[in-house]
């Protein structure tokens, strides 16, 4: 009887721990679920960075590019842990299309002693403007991260996240 009474206690203990631990994971996922929605933009935000289109970039934009402008620009900010997670599928991008003819311009907005690391990281593959809130400020980019496609000077697509942007094609 000893035994029997030592095994419904285990197996008690077990379902215990069990739920405990379905209980940890299902929060685990609801908070994760929150972050991608928030990566996402949810409607509201998405619909802020949609009124972005048909706007003209700055001069800025283009600085030292020559006769093309930027065709694919990235907004980010050091204190964004969304920025971190997109800057590596930006460069990914962003050298995709180099290859294509198109100019990628990484804005990084902030304090540029916090800007330093997130600057160097997005040089590997675009050029990088670090003083970027006068230019975040100009063109109404108030979320970040925020992706945009230009075309001869004008915002052809905007999104939150760089994989929900269309393919940027150099002008004619």
């Amino acid at each position: 009887m000893p035994y029997l009474i030592a095994a419904v206690a285990v197996v008690a203990v077990a379902c215990a721990l069990d739920l405990i631990l379905t209980v940890a994971v299902l929060r685990r996922l609801r908070r994760q679920a929150a972050t991608l929605a928030q990566l996402d933009g949810g409607d509201d935000a998405q619909a802020a960075v949609q009124e972005l289109v048909g706007r003209p970039v700055p001069e800025a934009a283009g600085s030292g590019h020559g006769d093309r402008r930027a065709r694919l620009i990235g907004f980010f900010s050091p204190g964004c842990p969304a920025c971190h997670e997109q800057a590596p599928h930006f460069l990914r991008r962003a050298r995709r299309e180099a290859g294509r003819g198109v100019d990628a311009l990484a804005v990084v907005c902030g304090e540029p002693e916090g800007a330093a690391d997130l600057a160097a990281l997005l040089g590997e593959g675009a050029t990088v403007l670090t003083d970027g809130d006068h230019l975040a400020a100009a063109l109404g980019v108030a979320l970040f991260p925020t992706f945009l496609v230009a075309d001869n000077g004008t915002v052809t697509a905007a999104a939150l996240a760089v994989g929900k942007l269309p393919s940027a094609v150099p002008a004619a």
